[in-house]
C-alpha cells in the first residue's frame, strides 16, 4: 500500500475505535481505511495506551513529567545500586580490619556527612585507601 500522510486525529480515532469494538478483523478495517494491518494495529494500540491525546502524538505536560520523572528515578536506583555493593564490600574490609572502637566511631562520625556519589570516595579517604587503587 502507499504511504498516505495526514491522517487526522478524528480518522485515526474513528478506525481505533472501529478496532477496538471489533466491527471488523485488523485486516479489513485497515484495508477499508486506507492502511496498512501494523498502522491499524498501532493507532488502536495508542488510544488504549492514552486515548486520542497520545493517537495525536501530541503529549501533555503532565505526562512529560511522569516520563522524566521514571527517567531520574531510574539514575537515582542506579546510584542506590552502586552504593549497596560499595557499603558491602567495605562492611567486609571494616569487619576485616582490626581498627579499635574509637577508630570506628571516628569513622562512622566522618561518614555521616558524606552523602551521594561521594560517599565511596569518602569512606575510602577515611580509611586510608585511594580511590585510584580501589577502582583498580
Amino acid at each position: 500500500m502507499g504511504r498516505r500522510k495526514g491522517f487526522n486525529n478524528e480518522f485515526r480515532k474513528r478506525w481505533a475505535l472501529s478496532a477496538i469494538r471489533r466491527e471488523g478483523s485488523i485486516v479489513s478495517l485497515a484495508r477499508e481505511a486506507g492502511v496498512s494491518e501494523q498502522t491499524m494495529y498501532r493507532w488502536r494500540d495508542l488510544f488504549i495506551e492514552g486515548g486520542s491525546e497520545r493517537l495525536s502524538g501530541s503529549v501533555s505536560p503532565e505526562r512529560e513529567e511522569i516520563e522524566r520523572l521514571k527517567k531520574e528515578l531510574a539514575g537515582r536506583d542506579q546510584v542506590i545500586s552502586e552504593q549497596k555493593i560499595a557499603i558491602r564490600v567495605l562492611t567486609k574490609m571494616f569487619g576485616k580490619l582490626k581498627l579499635s572502637d574509637e577508630l570506628k566511631t571516628v569513622v562512622k562520625d566522618e561518614l555521616s556527612h558524606v552523602e551521594g556519589k561521594n560517599r565511596l570516595n569518602g569512606v575510602l579517604r577515611c580509611l586510608g585507601i585511594s580511590s585510584s587503587t580501589w577502582y583498580q
